[in-house]
This record gives C-alpha cells, structure tokens and sequence, in this order.
C-alpha cells in the first residue's frame, strides 16, 4: 500500500518548536519512503520522521533532511511494533517567511504474521466471537 502526505510546514517555526503531523497507519512494514522538497525552500525547510520519541529518518537524531527543489527515495524496513502506529513528521523553517509544502510518500507493507492474524480475527467475528 501506498500513502502520500502533504505536509504545510509554516513561516518561521523554530527548530525548537517545530510543527508536528502527525500520520496514523495500520499495523506493518515501511519499505520505502520518499520526501520532495519544492523548488523554493532553497535549503531552509527541514524535516525529521519520528516513531514516538524516536527519530527513523535520517537515521541520526542530531540531523534532519533538508533541499530545493529535490526528492529523497529512502529504502527501509521498518516495523511498526507498538500502538497507535503513528510516525510524526517534524518541520521547521526558523529563517523563511513563506509556508512551504513537503511531499511525503510512504510504501507499507502487511507482513505474513498480521495476515494470519486478520484471517484469525475475521473468522472469530463470523463465528459470533465479540
């Protein structure tokens, strides 16, 4: 499956308090991620991916992805594990006086176990489990 985001990051939010989207999925893998940046931002949008208090992308949690006019492809497999499944995208633009919009796409996959599972849990419900 294969979601897509449009993120509004306002003018001049400060790194440290920056704005927060937050996307909610079902259970499952990310196997892939893509992030454009617009012609505009000229280097001064940035953005970070959190799960909780964890940050996934980039990798380090002293970094954060920034560009013009440029899509970061990102391969991973990522496991949601703990509800809600919810990434948080992070953005701020301290020195910008225009809002700018990041595309984010997000590949996610089911894995074998969460099939089983859903199948489990429907033919409980077919059999008058609650």
């Amino acid at each position: 499956m294969q979601f897509s985001y449009d993120v509004t990051i306002p003018a001049a939010t400060p790194q440290t308090s920056p704005y927060e989207y937050k996307i909610r999925l079902d259970t499952g893998t990310v196997t892939g991620l893509k992030i454009r940046f617009r012609a505009g931002c000229h280097n001064r949008v940035y953005v970070a991916i959190f799960d909780g208090l964890n940050q996934i992308v980039p990798a380090h949690d002293t970094q954060a992805l920034y560009a013009d006019n440029f899509t970061f492809e990102i391969p991973m497999q990522y496991a949601l594990e703990y509800k809600p499944y919810t990434l948080t995208v992070k953005g701020w633009s301290p020195s910008t006086r225009y809002n700018h919009v990041i595309s984010i796409w997000l590949d996610l996959i089911e894995t074998a176990q969460e099939k089983k599972g859903g199948a489990l849990e429907t033919i409980f419900h077919l059999f008058g489990g609650s």
